[in-house]
């Protein structure tokens, strides 16, 4: 059970001052100087401990790691987008197999393989451009494994929904067209639900390690959305089971009439808890694009600085040049005049002072 007083939710312990502008999530008061688990002189809200910095923004990375990260995490968001709306067509169809029900599960397991591509890439070790005492590598190991292991089973569920997909679709043509799928096909979709389940819970600790993500990039209010997320999903996950239930139960039936007011309430309660996690992962998205973006344009204002100080310093070198070169061209200034003496022998025998 994941404790929200754990130090991976943000729990205030003291610590080192904060060396770095950083401002406080209530009041945006700069609470450079100033220790994790005092209060902000602002507002008086704890100022709570922040695991994702190591003293250098996300902006500050190598940009190749950059670019990665953010392409990884657009493939999150096309590979979730695909694949809900598939897995809503595929449960409508494993109701009444069909020649198109394999067709949209073998989509499903695209969708599914561009997902888990995304996880591997978001959950590489972070990389830093500054030395650093902290262990990239060793750093949030168990939520990085964690995240890979588990939507990797993204990829098994919905092959074994192809399969039985298959099996349902040939059952179906030689037993009937309302037959059902047939007990080898269930079982093979019952084992799919199953690593379904397994990959949906596994968006918990990808959720908390994107939170830990967010905080390096210093958006404190997506990381905090992030670490709430988990809850979201724990919520959703009953919800969306009893979704699919209920939607098996009542294809081809009459009563669907009747159990038509649970699906739309169970529905929206899914989609509106589902929905804030979906939310705060395009966010994640677009602040990996923006980090890039910050960081391209802080490489080019540094090359500009750059080149302003080089033109600064050649300046400043050649004005001693220009001015040795005006004083050579010059005429030499004439030699100062001053009191002269006639030191000729003076005339008769005697000493004769100066006329």
């Amino acid at each position: 059970m994941l404790d929200p007083r754990d130090p991976i939710f943000g729990r205030n312990r003291p610590g080192d001052p904060i060396g770095e502008h950083r401002q406080c999530h209530r009041c945006g008061y700069d609470l450079i100087g100033l220790k994790s688990g005092e209060r902000c002189p602002e507002c008086g809200v704890p100022i709570r401990f922040n695991p994702g910095r190591v003293g250098e923004l996300m902006t500050e990375a190598p940009k190749r790691y950059l670019l990665s990260l953010a392409a990884a995490a657009w493939k999150l968001v096309f590979g979730a987008a695909g694949g809900v709306s598939l897995s809503v067509l595929l449960v409508l169809l494993l109701g009444r197999p069909t020649v198109l029900t394999p067709a949209v599960a073998a989509l499903a397991a695209g969708c599914a393989l561009l997902w888990w591509w995304g996880v591997m890439g978001v959950c590489k070790p972070r990389q830093t451009t500054q030395p650093t005492t902290v262990n990239l590598e060793a750093e949030w190991r168990w939520l990085r494994r964690l995240s890979r292991w588990s939507q990797a089973c993204w990829l098994a569920a919905f092959g074994l929904i192809v399969v039985g997909a298959i099996l349902a679709a040939g059952f179906a043509k030689q037993s009937g067209r309302n037959a059902g799928p047939g007990p080898v096909a269930t079982a093979y979709f019952v084992a799919g639900a199953i690593a379904a389940v397994t990959a949906f819970a596994g968006l918990l600790p990808l959720a908390i390690f994107m939170s830990c993500l967010a905080d390096w990039a210093n958006d404190l209010g997506l990381g905090r959305r992030l670490r709430m997320a988990p809850f979201a999903l724990a919520g959703s996950l009953p919800l969306g089971l009893i979704e699919i239930v209920l939607i098996m139960y009542s294809l081809g039936r009459a009563r669907i009439v009747f159990i038509m007011p649970l699906l739309v309430l169970f529905g929206l309660g899914f989609l509106a808890l589902f929905g804030y996690f979906a939310l705060a992962m395009y966010q994640f998205a677009s602040l990996c694009t923006w980090a890039v973006k910050n960081s391209d344009a802080t490489s080019d204002r540094d090359a500009r600085l750059g080149v302003a100080i080089a033109k600064r310093i050649e300046d400043g070198l050649a004005k001693p040049q220009r001015g040795s070169a005006a004083l050579s061209g010059r005429d030499a200034p004439p030699a100062p005049v001053g009191e002269t003496y006639d030191l000729s022998p003076l005339e008769g025998p005697g000493a004769k002072k100066p006329g």
